[in-house]
């Protein structure tokens, strides 16, 4: 029976897995050539001409000029601002509502929050958004490093310096993750190898076998491995630096996922030359530590990769370039003024400096008697419009037009007609915003799981804001963060990360009278953000949520003057808008009260607090104050007179 391959010995496995890596660069899967073009065409103007010009001069005699004018880089990075505009905001979600729970919720939301400015989540979310248009897949990942953190401990004999421990986010290019792609999506992919870029003298100081320090100090620079492996893409594009290049080194690992095969799983990190760094026996991660984020995939079911969505463009950005540099070539070549003179004419070149002159015969019909001249530096007409085109079809096929570019269509001014079309293109960006909304939500509900399983005990202290803005200090652990195990990230609506959409929404709620200032409509306008604008509003959900909470305990709030009632009458009254829930309170009230089974006295103590906090607020309504009643509906005080 032959041996699953993931369970060989470590040194076994470490060369099978350097020949993976290996092959897998130099086949070329389908992918490759798309990220080269992709790559060559973002960076073109970089890579074009030498340093003396960004023209190529080609041809014989250097007579024809290759230039480009790359709006395919300016589609791609609009469409990742607009991908971007939101900053990553992150809510906990548990599964219980014990009062430990929630205050355990609260501190993942904080740590959350220090992770993203930390590790500076938002520049990560850029690379991924940029990768994943032009290439249309990359990767992000966690994970927890012992080398990180603050200096804890310092051995007086090695002067090795022993840290804290931290969590490490990092993101990763398609050409450095390495699986059998051919499965039908990431979810099927048992085990990856991925590599990293590591100073090699650092990683060689966390070694304790001299033998291990030499392969790792005397190794392959990454540079040199991108060479072996045939990347030419990367290596083309890249420079040595000398002794400055070949100090990063690339650190392979391998993961495997837990399965009937393998029951815990299993890790390993390793060189390029296939030097074993640390073998694990068991995945202390439960996952493959890295999520893919792809924001368009194949469906051809049997690739787990993102289609470049952004490569569609790219035929009319080689048609702008091509007739670009034809009419440069033309202009460049012919630029002097040329003439035509009959041959008795008797021109003398010196009288006309800088003039080319052709000599022709008098022809005998009448024809050239005459200087004139010759048109030669004319371009037909036809090709400055298609230049145009070309330039139009560039930013249609990269998901964006003139609205989000600041260049409406002529004639239409309008706020409506601006945020339709400016809502039409964001829908095509959307899936990009959704992709990666996902890749953040699952990486940041990994991150709090290495957080307690990792650091349970082991205290971290951040920086906390509170409600009056002021900001302290929270210290915390991984245990006390150890029952959230989800996060969701907050989004906010497509059609506000336009201005003519802000402008829209803003006149709508005007006219509702849910924007009730000038300052308020700057504001929105400013910020885009709907809670920025309508705090008052929200503030009295939250409160009604928070009382709702507190009724489906049996507890009950007090209602106060002020309230908006109706609001909160008909959202309590949804508790006990359960058939089920009240046979229960009645059964209690038929019965011998405390001697009902605990459901039942539960289900009586929640009707009889909504139902006595509801009488509250009718009695308020009745009996409570006319004028502060109004203010609360209007938002404005009553003028003397009752006008």
């Amino acid at each position: 029976m032959r041996e699953y391959w993931a369970t060989l010995p470590e040194d076994e496995l470490a060369s099978k897995l350097n020949d993976f890596v290996k092959t897998h660069c130099l086949q070329r899967h389908p992918m490759y050539p798309l990220w080269s073009r992709a790559y060559g065409a973002y960076y073109a103007n970089a890579f074009n001409g030498d340093e003396a010009s960004a023209l190529n001069f080609l041809g014989r005699e250097g007579e024809i000029l290759q230039t480009s004018i790359n709006e395919f880089r300016k589609v791609v990075r609009q469409g990742v601002s607009i991908i971007t505009r939101d900053r990553l905001n992150f809510e906990p979600s548990t599964e219980s509502t014990q009062a430990d729970v929630l205050e355990q919720a609260e501190n993942a939301k904080h740590l959350a929050a220090f992770w993203v400015s930390k590790h500076k989540l938002d520049e990560k979310k850029d690379l991924l958004a940029e990768a994943g248009r032009l290439f249309g897949t990359a990767f992000l990942g966690v994970m927890y490093r012992n080398d990180l953190g603050e200096d804890e401990l310092a051995d007086v004999d090695t002067g090795t310096i022993y840290r804290t421990g931290d969590l490490d986010f990092f993101t990763l290019l398609p050409w450095d993750v390495f699986y059998d792609w051919r499965k039908t999506t990431w979810d099927d992919v048992d085990s990856c190898v991925f590599r990293v870029r590591r100073n090699r003298y650092s990683l060689a100081a966390l070694q304790s076998d001299p033998a291990v320090q030499e392969k790792i100090l005397s190794g392959s620079s990454a540079y040199e491995e991108m060479q072996e492996t045939g990347q030419n893409m990367a290596v083309t594009y890249n420079r040595e630096f000398g002794d400055i290049g070949s100090e990063t080194i690339f650190l392979y690992y391998f993961v495997h996922k837990p399965c009937p095969a393998l029951p815990k799983g299993r890790m390993m990190s390793f060189l390029g030359s296939g030097e074993v760094i640390n073998d694990s026996l068991e995945n202390p991660y439960g996952n493959l530590i890295i999520e893919p984020y792809i924001p368009e995939t194949f469906q051809s079911g049997d690739m787990v990769y993102g289609y470049p969505s952004c490569l569609d463009a790219l035929p009319p950005q080689e048609s702008l370039d091509t007739v670009f540099s034809a009419l440069t070539t033309n202009l460049s070549n012919l630029a002097v003024q040329a003439l035509q003179a009959p041959d008795a004419a008797n021109i003398d070149v010196k009288t006309i400096s800088g003039m080319s002159f052709f000599s022709v015969k008098k022809l005998t019909d009448g024809g050239l008697n005459k200087i004139e001249p010759l048109q030669l530096t004319q371009n037909p007409q036809d090709g400055y419009k298609f230049v145009d085109y070309c330039r139009n079809y560039v930013t249609e096929l990269g998901d964006l037009n003139g609205v989000l570019r600041g260049t409406p269509p002529a004639g239409v001014d309008a706020g409506i007609a601006l945020a339709t079309l400016s809502a039409n293109a964001l829908e095509a960006l959307q899936p990009a915003v959704k992709a990666l909304v996902g890749v953040f939500e699952r990486t940041m509900s990994n991150a709090v799981v290495i957080f307690s399983r990792f650091a349970a005990d082991k205290e971290t202290t951040i920086p906390v804001k509170g409600e009056d803005g002021k900001s302290t200090t929270r210290t915390l652990t991984g245990k006390k963060v150890e029952a959230v195990k989800m996060f969701t990230m907050k989004i906010s609506n497509p059609l506000l990360l336009s201005l003519s959409g802000k402008i829209s929404l803003t006149k709508e709620l005007l006219a509702t009278g849910a924007v009730k200032s000038g300052q308020e409509f700057i504001q929105l306008i400013e910020t885009g953000s709907l809670p920025a604008v309508l705090d008052d509003s929200m503030d009295e959900v939250n409160l009604i949520n928070r009382e709702n909470e507190m009724l489906r305990k049996g507890a009950q709030p007090a209602a106060l003057d002020g309230d908006t009632h109706n609001e909160h009458i008909l959202s309590h009254r949804r508790i006990v808008a359960d058939p089920e829930l009240r046979l229960k309170a009645n059964a209690y009230r038929e019965n011998l009260g405390e001697m009902n089974p605990p459901d039942v006295r539960q289900a009586y103590q929640i009707v009889a607090a909504c139902l006595a906090h509801i009488d509250e607020h009718l009695g308020l309504i009745q009996n409570g104050n006319p004028i502060l009643q109004a203010v609360v509906q209007t938002g404005k005080l009553p003028m003397a007179g009752g006008k």
